[in-house]
């Protein structure tokens, strides 16, 4: 328990339901909520003002919309039984806001694949040119999968990147460490994606706990052609993510395996 004197500046804002019909196919089926928030996005239109657009995207819940800034959510999830799965990022178009993409999978759940709307968000599909294995090379949606981020490279719309991580299954007692790690690029706005790196995750020889995932996607702030990505390693490309280079072992104060932190 930590004491504090000011008040806090903190508060739940929803969305607090979970969505109906629901498929409790856990072990703690008595447990109810919309599990961890995933991501938050704005409306690349968003001012505060006349636009007060946001997504939010959970664990057991789907995606929620919120046209008020957050004071009240409406859910998304019309299409493809959205409530059921675990959604993980949301891709909104820079200048066409209507064309989102949806990643989706995490360490309790694979991978559905990912989704696309036209329409903001009204309807969602899993276009089949989105899911086959010609056009996502090496995905396999059955295979322990979780597609962690995905985004588009500021200035280029019609470049993206996704990360994925393709997880180690030991048998009942859960998932283990070793799993791949995948940064994928699309220049065609979605529609072919080509594996850019692949790097075997670290064998911690115990509950995965999203270690081995590829978390994080982020670019140069003024030359996108520099891109970081990070889970338990860090990578960093120079040439807009043709090549990249594992700085965790590499460069000075980032060791490899981690050193002990005793307290």
């Amino acid at each position: 328990k930590i004491a504090c004197a000011a008040p806090s500046l903190w508060e739940s804002i929803g969305p607090h339901e979970m969505p109906e019909p629901i498929r409790l196919d856990y072990s703690y089926n008595d447990q109810r909520g919309l599990g961890r928030m995933r991501f938050v996005r704005f409306h690349p239109e968003y001012d505060g003002v006349n636009n007060r657009i946001m997504f939010a995207g959970s664990q057991r819940g789907g995606v929620w919309k919120t046209i008020d800034g957050g004071a009240n959510w409406s859910s998304l999830n019309t299409d493809q039984q959205l409530d059921q799965l675990a959604v993980s990022d949301l891709a909104i178009h820079p200048t066409n806001p209507n064309i989102m993409f949806l990643t989706t999978g995490n360490v309790q759940k694979n991978s559905a694949g990912l989704y696309q709307t036209i329409d903001g968000g009204a309807t969602w599909t899993r276009p089949e040119w989105l899911n086959q294995a010609g056009n996502l090379e090496n995905i396999r949606l059955t295979d322990n999968l979780m597609l962690t981020r995905i985004v588009y490279k500021p200035g280029a719309p019609n470049v993206m990147f996704m990360l994925a991580c393709d997880r180690h299954q030991n048998g009942p007692a859960g998932y283990t460490g070793g799993g791949r790690g995948y940064v994928y690029r699309s220049t065609d706005s979605g529609v072919n994606w080509t594996v850019m790196l692949r790097f075997h995750g670290m064998d911690i020889g115990a509950a995965i706990d999203e270690i081995n995932a590829l978390e994080d996607i982020e670019f140069h702030p003024t030359n996108p052609n520099i891109i970081y990505v990070c889970g338990h390693l860090l990578h960093r490309s120079l040439d807009g993510g043709t090549t990249w280079e594992q700085l965790t072992g590499n460069a000075p104060g980032l060791p490899y395996p981690f050193p002990v932190v005793e307290n």
